[in-house]
C-alpha cells in the first residue's frame, strides 16, 4: 500500500536529449532531489512513499494516463506535488487529474512557488494543503494527521489550508539546524539512468547572499546550515558503491562558504581514491587559492560563479555583494590551479540597468570568455518570494504579465524605468550571441 505518491511536475527549463548510443530514452537534466529527501524521511518515519517524475513522459496526455493508471491501481492515501513557477499551469492540470480520479485523496502542494503563492494556489486549485518552506518534518506531521489521526491542522506549523472558505496560514516552521538527522535521499525510488545529473547532492542549505532577484535565502534561510563532513562522505560512498555514481553535482547555493570544512571534505574525498569528480556553485568572494587547490586535487572539474552584471553600480543595486576585481581574481585563480570548467552566469534587465550598463556587461562577458570562461545569460525575472517581486513598483518597474508560464528566464516579464520589453529582449539576444558559438559551448559545465 502506498501511503504517499509524490509527483514531480516537468521543469520547463529541463534539458532533454535522446541518447542514441545507449537506450534512446529521454534524459532529464537533474533528478528531483527535494522529493528524494522527503521520501527517505517518510520511510524513516514508517510511511511507504512512491515517486513519479512526470518529466519522463513526452506530453501531457501521457502524463495524465500515467497518473490515472497509478492512482487506480495503487490507491495512494495522500498525493504530494512539486512544481516550479514556470510549470504552475501543468501543476494545475495534474492536480485536477488527481482529484477527478480520487476525490477523497488529500492533495498537497510544495516547493518555492507553492510557498510564496499559497493563497492563490489554494483558492484556484483542488488541493488540500500547501506545505511551505522546508518540508520534511512538516510533511510527517501532515501525514500523521491524515493517516494516524494525530494532531490538529491548526497546530501544524508551516502549512496553509482552507477552512470555512477562508485561507488559513500557520506559524512558520523553524528550519532544521542539524541536517545530519535527515537520511540520505531515496535514490532507489527513481531510475537514475534517466538523468544527466544523477549525482546531484546538497552539502548545505541556506544562502548568505541578499540578491534582490533570488528566493534562496527566503526559502532556505539567510544563514548556511551545513552537514558534517562525515555525513557527506557517507552519502558519497553510498552513491559510489550502491548506485555506481562517479561524478557529483553539488547544488548548494554556495558550496565554498566555510573554507576549513570544505578543505576537510576535499582531503577526505581525495583519500578515498575512488576517482570521483565533482562540480559546484560558488561566489567569487568565497574562494581563495588554497581552497581551489584542495578542490582541484580532490577531483573538482567545474565551478560556477554567479556574476549577474558587468557594471559595478548595478551589482551594488542588486545587493550582489561583490566587485568586478573579485570576479577577475577568482577566475584567474581557478584557471591557475587547473579547474577545467569555469562558468559565469549573467542577467540582462536589472531594475537599474541601462543600455550602457548592459554594454559594459557584454564587454565584461567578452573579457571573461577570452580567459576560457563559459558563460550563461538570462533575463532578470521577478520570482515570487524575492525582494524584486515584492518591490517592483518601488524600483520603478512595471509588471507586464501575471502568466506564470512566462517565468522561464528567457522571456521579459517586466519593464524598467530605463528599458522597455523590446530593448531588454534585444540586448539579451545580443549577449547570447557571445555565448552560443562552438568555442564557448565546449567549456560549459
Amino acid at each position: 500500500m502506498i501511503d504517499i505518491l509524490f509527483l514531480q511536475i516537468p521543469d520547463t527549463n529541463t534539458y532533454k536529449f535522446s541518447n542514441k548510443n545507449r537506450d534512446r530514452k529521454m534524459k532529464l537534466r537533474m533528478c528531483p532531489l527535494g522529493l528524494l529527501y522527503l521520501a527517505s524521511y517518510c520511510r524513516e518515519k514508517g510511511y511507504n512513499p512512491y515517486i513519479i517524475d512526470l518529466g519522463i513522459y513526452p506530453n501531457r496526455e501521457k502524463r495524465k494516463e500515467a497518473v490515472i493508471k497509478f492512482i487506480k491501481e495503487n490507491n495512494p492515501k495522500v498525493i504530494g506535488i512539486s512544481s516550479y513557477t514556470a510549470d504552475y499551469n501543468e501543476f494545475r492540470y495534474i492536480s485536477r487529474v488527481c482529484k477527478n480520479t480520487s476525490p477523497s485523496t488529500p492533495v498537497l502542494f510544495g516547493g518555492p512557488h507553492a510557498t510564496f503563492t499559497y493563497k492563490e494556489s489554494l483558492e484556484t486549485n483542488p488541493i488540500d494543503i500547501v506545505i511551505r518552506f522546508e518540508g520534511e518534518i512538516i510533511l510527517i506531521e501532515v501525514l500523521d494527521y491524515y493517516l494516524r489521526s494525530k494532531g490538529d491542522l491548526s497546530q501544524i506549523e508551516g502549512i496553509a489550508y482552507i477552512e470555512d472558505g477562508d485561507v488559513k496560514v500557520t506559524k512558520k516552521k523553524k528550519f532544521i539546524q542539524n541536517l545530519d538527522i535527515l537520511p540520505y535521499p531515496a535514490r532507489d525510488l527513481i531510475d537514475l539512468d534517466r538523468y544527466l545529473s544523477s549525482g546531484i547532492m546538497l552539502s548545505s542549505r541556506g544562502c548568505i547572499g541578499r540578491c534582490i532577484f533570488c528566493t534562496a535565502a527566503a526559502m532556505s534561510g539567510s544563514t548556511q546550515r551545513v552537514r558534517s563532513v562525515e555525513n557527506i562522505i557517507g552519502e558519497v560512498l553510498e552513491m559510489y558503491y550502491k548506485y555506481k555514481i562517479k561524478h557529483l553535482n553539488f547544488v548548494d547555493d554556495t558550496f565554498t562558504v566555510y573554507k576549513e570544512r570544505n578543505i576537510e571534505f576535499c582531503r577526505r574525498l581525495k583519500e578515498l581514491n575512488l576517482g570521483i569528480t565533482f562540480d559546484c556553485e560558488s561566489r567569487v568572494d568565497c574562494v581563495d587559492e588554497e581552497l581551489l587547490k584542495e578542490m582541484k586535487a580532490a577531483g573538482c572539474v567545474g565551478i560556477q560563479f554567479g556574476v549577474e552584471s558587468g557594471d559595478q553600480f548595478v551589482l551594488n543595486k542588486i545587493n550582489k555583494g561583490i566587485d568586478l576585481e573579485q570576479v577577475r581574481k577568482a577566475v584567474k585563480l581557478a584557471n591557475k590551479v587547473g579547474i577545467e570548467h569555469i562558468f559565469c552566469g549573467f542577467m540582462i534587465g536589472h531594475p537599474e540597468d541601462t543600455k550602457e550598463s548592459i554594454e559594459r556587461t557584454i564587454d565584461f562577458m567578452m573579457e571573461l570568455k577570452a580567459k576560457g570562461v563559459a558563460l550563461g545569460v538570462s533575463i532578470t525575472t521577478p520570482f515570487p518570494g524575492t525582494y524584486l517581486y515584492k518591490n517592483l513598483q518601488r524600483l520603478g518597474c512595471k509588471l507586464i504579465t501575471n502568466e506564470w508560464s512566462n517565468y522561464t528566464l528567457d522571456q521579459c516579464i517586466f519593464e524598467t524605468k530605463n528599458l522597455n520589453r523590446r530593448e531588454i529582449k534585444k540586448l539579451h539576444v545580443r549577449a547570447g550571441e557571445i555565448i552560443y558559438d562552438e568555442q564557448s559551448s565546449k567549456n560549459r559545465i
